[in-house]
């Protein structure tokens, strides 16, 4: 049955047809009965391997966007028109795209980058102008007009105060001036307007470049931790049967202190953003730079596009657009997690021994230290292979095979030795893929973006551009009312505490189960979903209300002995208050007049916050106001949301965050 490659190769139908001619073969049961007795992944991959039915519905095509001198022409010629009109964020938009599709050292490239750089500078973005100058000049801009883009080269360096450089771009543009197609007195015009022009630019004292700021510097950490060296000193982790591994805190850690800033071992981005986003960092960028060889994806600058290649993209490239048609989520991350790693670091591992006997050592080095960028620290996270029903693991075996397959036909199974591996460590490269399949739904985190409405904060949404393995965050368990939240700075995490974590206490991520926002039956039926556990979190035991339910009317105070809950008295008589766990008596008077104090202020930081104003100023009232919240209001309270709430989203602005524009935008 030979299947045409004009169709898009979509993973799911595909593995439907595969289990349909199994199943009408007849022998789907004892096939079935077969693989459920396989003992490892290795024994799985080559059963998938091995049937003809698989072979002839997986043969993975070579497919990647081509480079095409008349595409980017055509794109260019389009920025043009629009560059004539002043639409000038849609002609930086085809400009990219001609950028994209150009041959690599071609003409085409030079003309689209300086054209491109033409925009930039109309737009004040005169950073970007640069490069896109200088990358056009590198790539061979015409000699006859390179004056052209000395001029303006000249001006941007103007307008950023560079001053010698602009003296000496503009001593350029007159010896180019002369190698140029212009007359005479056409010569003497170009350099008296560039002379006035730089004049009047550094008497006007013009603003510096436009350029926009996608995230804030990375945070700081407080202090480093020796065995974990992403973290807080305060983070370390214990191990019970019951619970796995898990974070806890060894010292009293501060609402929105950083508790980790981890690279990941390996990222990508969603479909959507492939065109938009470097594939390397994860950020948004504005003017991008291409692929040597394919148009499938882009990059902030030439150091991500070096990175991206020697790490993973030299293998991908050729079948970039196949990986995305087959629509496999997750399954491309494995497949980067093991391009990442490198052959030789994979097939080191097939005879490492996992019987630790400190189960918090599992994935450390040989001196004890839990490393982002170690691939052994990723291949021991949790896989729940053990849960996992006879289907589910067909599944992704299958999708392992097809990609393995995909590996065969690169040089990547080769790159150690040059010598063709053995049919045992291929289908050992194939089980590791298969382990990361398995792995990452449990251990994979978001890479997010703030798509920020001017003036709207409270209406702004966050998208999810992309997906990454933190090898240390992934140690950090679920709670539905976390101690932890999470930004995106390009690719990196940031993890900060949301609420006051005491020494002791276990540090709490959320797996996208918030008490607030759904029922405990509907957290629970997410997480042992795809997560295998039912959580015991405080919320999920005393089953808190959502948020409309929370109450918000009359606070229930902490109990200054026991930290057990203080009702305010109906008669008002606040200083005969009792606690009714301890039934200590106490006077809640001073405490009800601080809140109310401290809510007014915060009613008036969160009004600000919502409507995108004076965030920095607000950010400490808020947490000024959670904290005091922390030591004297029962959970749960509705203000206490809203803080938190306020307090997130400010601190989700100085990660990724995207202006939306409310005007002229480019087209998709």
């Amino acid at each position: 049955m030979s299947k045409g490659w004009s169709e898009a190769f979509d993973f799911s139908r595909r593995f439907t047809q595969l289990c349909q001619e199994l199943q009408d073969g007849g022998d789907h049961v004892t096939l079935s009965e077969k693989f459920g007795k396989l003992k490892n992944n290795e024994e799985r991959i080559k059963f998938a391997y091995g049937l003809p039915a698989f072979q002839r519905y997986f043969e993975v095509p070579a497919k990647s966007e081509a480079k095409s001198t008349e595409e980017s022409n055509l794109l260019r010629s389009t920025g043009n028109d629009l560059f004539k009109k002043k639409r000038y964020q849609i002609a930086l938009h085809y400009y990219t795209k001609s950028i994209l599709f150009a041959p690599f050292q071609s003409k085409e490239l030079s003309l689209a980058f300086a054209n491109r750089s033409a925009v930039l500078y109309h737009i004040r973005m005169y950073r970007l102008c640069l490069e896109d100058i200088a990358a056009s000049l590198k790539y061979g801009y015409p000699d006859e007009l390179r004056y052209k883009l000395l001029d303006r080269k000249a001006r941007c360096c103007f307008c950023l105060g560079r001053t010698e450089e602009a003296t000496t771009a503009a001593k350029d543009v007159e010896d180019d001036l002369q190698k140029s197609n212009l007359d005479i007195p056409k010569r003497s015009k170009w350099s008296e307007d560039l002379k006035r022009a730089l004049f009047q630019t550094s008497n006007a004292d013009e603003s510096s470049s436009n350029e926009p700021k996608y995230f804030w510097p990375l945070p700081e950490r407080k202090d480093t931790n020796t065995k974990f060296p992403c973290a807080t000193a305060a983070f370390d982790l214990v191990y019970t049967p019951e619970k796995g591994r898990y974070a806890v805190a060894t010292r009293d850690i501060e609402i929105g202190e950083v508790v980790i800033t981890e690279e990941p071992y390996a990222a990508m981005l969603l479909k959507p953003y492939t065109k938009t986003h470097c594939d390397f960092c994860l950020v948004r960028s504005v003017a991008p730079v291409p692929c040597r060889y394919c148009s499938g994806v882009v990059y902030c600058n030439e150091h991500c596009r070096d990175c991206a290649w020697s790490s993973y993209h030299k293998t991908e490239c050729n079948y970039l657009e196949v990986l995305l048609e087959a629509d496999i989520g997750l399954g491309r991350l494995a497949l980067r997690m093991v391009l990442t790693a490198g052959l030789e670091q994979v097939l080191s591992l097939k005879n490492k021994k996992m019987d630790i006997k400190d189960e918090t050592f599992m994935g450390c080095n040989r001196d004890g230290v839990y490393r982002s960028d170690d691939y052994w620290a990723a291949y021991a996270l949790v896989n729940h292979q053990d849960n996992r029903t006879v289907g589910d693991l067909f599944r992704r075996t299958v999708m392992a095979t097809m990609l393995l397959k995909l590996l065969q036909q690169t040089e990547f199974l080769n790159s150690v030795s040059g010598i063709q591996l053995s049919e045992d460590n291929v289908f050992y490269v194939g089980s590791q893929i298969l382990r990361h399949i398995m792995m990452l739904p449990c251990n994979a985190h978001e890479i997010s973006e703030l798509v920020l409405v001017p003036g709207q904060l409270a209406t702004s949404r966050t998208a999810e551009i992309g997906s990454g393995l933190y090898n240390t965050l992934s140690l950090v368990n679920h709670s539905c009312d976390p101690s932890v939240m999470r930004q995106s700075y390009g690719r990196r995490c940031v993890t900060r505490a949301i609420r006051f974590i005491r020494r002791g206490e276990e540090i709490a991520d959320n797996y996208g189960a918030l008490c607030a926002l759904s029922t405990r039956l509907e957290r629970n039926a997410h997480l042992s979903s795809q997560y295998f556990f039912e959580c015991s979190c405080e919320a999920c035991v005393k089953n808190w209300p959502q948020y409309f339910d929370i109450p918000n009317e009359v606070p229930v105070i902490k109990c200054k002995s026991c930290s057990g809950r203080v009702f305010v008295p109906m008669d008002g008589l606040t200083d005969k208050s009792v606690c009714s766990d301890c039934q200590m008596e106490q006077d809640i008077t001073h405490t009800i007049v601080c809140l109310k104090h401290s809510g007014d202020i915060f009613q008036g930081a969160l009004q600000k916050v919502l409507q995108g104003e004076d965030l920095l100023e607000s950010l400490p009232l808020l947490l000024g106001h959670l904290r005091l919240l922390e030591d004297t209001v029962c959970r749960p309270w509705r203000e206490y949301n809203d803080c938190q709430e306020a307090i997130k989203q400010i601190y989700n602005t100085m990660g990724n965050c995207f202006t939306q524009n409310t005007g002229e935008g480019a087209p998709s």
